[in-house]
């Protein structure tokens, strides 16, 4: 007889109760507690680029001028005076006053700032000094220089952070009075060097040891100049350090305006060389011209004294048509003005046209042949083309050796460290580059197929005769030519070679469905893409085949399209590595079609005990517009979080915010989305969630953990009150100057000796009280390698340096496109190439002359969320 009883009901799951109480308003970061370090790994001994820096009285005082510079008459508002002029100024407002300046030295940063060390009893708060400047052989300018005290501070509240540490007592570091030092610090590289940026200087003449020019393009140079900043570091128990780097920047070349017009091919070299060029722009000339040259400044060669002047046009005419309106109101053409006023300056071109300077409210035309490019404008990120780029960094990779003599010569020059403020503040520096002890962390255990394990060697392995991991059929695919050259027998052989490699790779993928080939001047993705999808509705993937990836190829509209309009992942391939493949081009075709297919190459071996557990590890970064942008084109957020036990697949959330700003304004809904994924995904909750957080700035810290961290927890607990997994909050920074240098060089690995993967360093550089790491997960094939710093910003699962050290480099081990470890952790990649896409799908719709989208159109054109059935699909690789 059977019985009928039944079966008791299982227990409950306990609560998911992780957290560390309630968050603070304003939460900080975790202390390191005293001599915490990790202790896993090859003791490997380095050289560091920091220099130890002695402070022989910790009771000076500081104290803070607001300065104004103005013209007698006018508010500071009225005139914007440049910094370089500013600083020209307050030189002279200091030789005429010497007296002034005899036993108390100043600082001042060009803008609105001056610091000296006590206080100066002839700078009366509000009085007004005159002050005349002449330059270039003009007539003397008048200005009036405004001193009034706003703060004063003490270098003992410095001590008091660096002392903290001692007893396990987290301050935040007195920001004030590091502006302050940095202010006196900049000063005299300021008035010597070309500053870009905060703390880097290039030489004005090149005559300095540390300097070096060439030039990677006709119109552009590349200089090498240097990187100096003071900081505070764990170094022999908290003190200050110098860091110094070489620094790298693009400069436009000097040069005149005409042979910026030839070696940007707006006028031909032969027109050039035979002076063949009296003649009008055509309009797409004109508009070439316009693009390269607006926002530039010119300096112009027509007047007894040269002066520079920002472009703003180029006019449709040239200086024999263009007209404008003199004082008493009659018309006069730009060659007569030119003719009355400059006699002798003929116009040898009065046919080419003028360009129009700034500002706008004026009228102010100049020849182009009047015109040369100003010395020192640094070139945009944007406007660097992939050639000269790679120029540039042929130039600037050198090997670790070399880099640590360069850098050696920053320190001994005298105008860096034993000027007369240095002296003043009690500053003194080691010409010494400071050593230490790293380890080099064991790689980990990968697994592809079932049977077969593999442990990288210097950051790569080999996957030849492997399979992946989990590899995916393709059965439904097609392939899309845009090239004209190449013919249906080389795209055969092509795809041919694809899926036998595919085969190898434990991928069975099918002859494609359709292989269209439509001509280049006939390409329409939009109708292209949609007419695939209508006749082939299970199309799986599409592979499209690209003339070239330069900005006006189709690129742009197929990602946009092929993610937002037909949902499907596509493969954009180079027509040059289809009528020639390689094997490591069909490889890394391969690695990226099997992921976005869902699959999974390579994971992690049962080493990694973080993984132990339902764990969501998530990455997070936001895609900026250029700083020069002002149209408010929108920043792009991307979160990603893990769909597997392997941390090897992920969901991706994207979204539109306000422009240039770094907190992710909708985090709570995104994250939110991901827990969705991933229990739809593994039927478990996470118990933990680790987040990398690429993109913040140290000045951000603080805020974007209260914001985000925030955001995280609420997202948790509106989904299930209660629920409350572990959140550890990671920022994963590579803007920032550190590198180590082997001091045994046969312990660097590779061509150019670079210390080796998994090289991490957890003391004496580090911050003095926070908890962070410096890791270099990968191996630096040319020039020096740049570690990855590691700041723990939040940590709910009170992991150990060991294990966030360990763990976060094996998920620099899990980059899908790729057999090599990269230098940041896998899901921070992805977060990055999400955001890049996102701001891809904007390409047309925020173009230069259109209308401002409205926020439904952005949604439209950029929301990736768990609605959209490709945002499991790792579309974005």
């Amino acid at each position: 007889m059977t019985s009928t009883a039944k079966p008791p009901p299982k227990p409950a799951r306990p609560p998911i109760k992780n957290w560390k109480g309630e968050l603070p308003i304003e939460p900080t970061p975790p202390v390191r507690a005293k001599g915490e370090k990790g202790t896993i790994g090859t003791n490997i001994r380095l050289k560091a680029n920091y220099y130890e820096v002695q402070v022989q009285d910790w009771n000076k005082k500081l104290v803070h001028y607001d300065v104004v510079i103005k013209q007698p008459g006018k508010e500071e508002t009225d005139l914007t005076i440049s910094k370089t002029k500013k600083l020209e100024i307050f030189e002279a407002f200091k030789n005429k006053n010497p007296e002034f300046f005899s036993r108390y030295k100043i600082g001042y940063d060009g803008m609105k700032s001056a610091v000296s060390v006590g206080v100066i009893p002839q700078l009366k708060d509000g009085a007004v000094y005159k002050v005349s400047l002449a330059t270039g052989g003009r007539k003397p300018l008048n200005y009036q220089v405004i001193f009034k005290v706003v703060n004063k501070r003490s270098l003992s509240e410095l001590n008091t952070f660096l002392q903290s540490s001692q007893h396990g007592v987290r301050k935040d570091a007195p920001a004030t009075v590091f502006q302050l030092i940095e202010i006196m610090f900049r000063y005299t590289p300021l008035a010597e060097f070309i500053s870009v940026g905060q703390n880097s200087f290039f030489s004005k003449d090149n005559r300095d040891p540390f300097s070096e020019v060439t030039s990677i393009s006709g119109d552009k140079i590349a200089q090498r100049g240097f990187f100096a900043s003071l900081r505070p570091a764990a170094w022999k128990n908290a003190s200050l350090l110098l860091n110094v780097d070489v620094a790298h920047v693009t400069f436009y070349k000097e040069q005149s305006l005409l042979c910026f017009m030839k070696e940007n091919e707006v006028i031909s070299s032969e027109d050039y060389r035979n002076e063949n060029l009296n003649r009008t722009l055509g309009e797409k000339q004109r508009k070439c011209l316009l693009t390269k040259l607006k926002g530039l400044k010119v300096r112009v060669s027509h007047s007894l004294f040269p002066r520079n002047y920002k472009v703003i046009d180029v006019m449709e005419v040239g200086a024999n048509r263009q007209m404008f309106k003199e004082d008493d109101g009659s018309l006069k053409s730009v060659e007569n003005y030119f003719k009355e006023k400059y006699p002798s300056k003929r116009l040898h071109y009065p046919k080419l046209n003028v360009i129009r300077a700034a500002p706008d409210s004026k009228t102010v035309y100049l020849p182009i042949e009047f015109c040369d490019i100003a010395k020192g404008q640094k070139v945009k990120r944007q406007r660097v083309s992939p050639k000269e780029l790679a120029n540039f960094i042929s130039f600037t990779a050198r090997p670790p050796q070399k880099r640590l003599n360069s850098i050696n010569e920053i320190p001994r020059n005298k105008k860096l460290t034993e000027n007369e403020l240095m002296k003043d503040l009690g500053f003194s520096f080691s010409d010494k580059p400071i050593e230490l002890t790293g380890r080099v962390l064991p790689a980990p255990r990968l697994q592809l197929n079932a049977s077969s394990v593999v442990v990288p060697v210097q950051g790569q392995w080999n996957i030849k005769d492997k399979k992946f991991f989990q590899s995916k059929n393709i059965e439904f695919w097609a392939v899309l030519n845009y090239s004209d050259r190449l013919t249906e027998y080389l795209m055969s052989e092509f795809v041919k070679q694809i899926i036998s490699t595919g085969r190898y790779r434990g991928m069975e993928i099918k002859y494609p469905l359709e292989i269209r080939t439509v001509g280049y001047s006939q390409q329409n993705p939009e109708i292209d893409l949609l007419s695939l999808k209508e006749k082939y509705p299970q199309l799986q993937l599409l592979m499209v085949i690209l003339v070239s990836k330069t900005p006006d190829s189709p690129y742009a509209p197929v990602k946009k399209y092929g993610d937002r309009m037909i949902h499907v992942p596509t493969q954009c391939v180079l027509s040059e590595n289809v009528s020639k493949p390689k094997p490591a081009t069909i490889g890394n075709l391969l690695f990226k079609m099997n992921a976005k297919m869902g699959g999974i190459n390579v994971t992690v071996g049962g080493d990694t005990i973080i993984l132990d557990r339902p764990v969501m590890i998530m990455g997070a970064d936001v895609n900026h517009a250029p700083a020069s942008d002002k149209s408010g084109t929108p920043s792009i957020a991307a979160v990603v979080g893990s769909l597997d036990k392997f941390a090897s697949r992920y969901a991706v959330e994207v979204c539109p915010q306000t422009s240039r700003k770094e907190m992710i304004e909708n985090m709570k809904e995104m994250t939110k989305s991901l827990l969705k994924s991933f229990f739809y995904a593994t039927r478990f909750k996470p118990e933990r969630i680790i987040m990398y957080r690429d993109g913040v700035s140290e000045s951000q810290f603080l805020e974007v953990l209260a914001y985000e961290l925030r955001a995280m927890r609420e997202a948790c607990t509106a989904l299930e009150e209660g629920y409350e997994p572990g959140i550890t909050f990671i920022v994963v920074q590579k803007r920032h100057h550190t590198r180590f240098f082997p001091v045994n060089e046969r312990e660097g690995v590779g061509r150019c000796k670079n210390v080796p993967p998994g090289t991490v360093v957890d003391t004496e550089v580090t911050h003095p009280t926070d908890i962070d790491f410096f890791l270099c997960s990968h191996e630096g094939i040319q020039g020096t390698s740049k570690p990855t710093h590691y700041r723990i910003l939040w940590d709910d699962n009170d992991l150990s340096l060991n294990q966030l050290e360990t763990f976060s480099y094996a998920m620099c081990h899990l980059y899908a496109r790729c057999a090599r470890s990269v230098s940041i952790p896998t899901p921070a990649y992805y977060a990055h190439w999400a955001a890049y896409r996102g701001k891809t799908h904007l390409h047309d719709l925020c173009q230069e002359g259109n209308k401002k989208p409205s926020e439904r159109e952005l949604l439209e054109a950029v929301k990736m969320d768990m609605n959209n059935e490709i945002n499991r699909k790792m579309y974005f690789l």
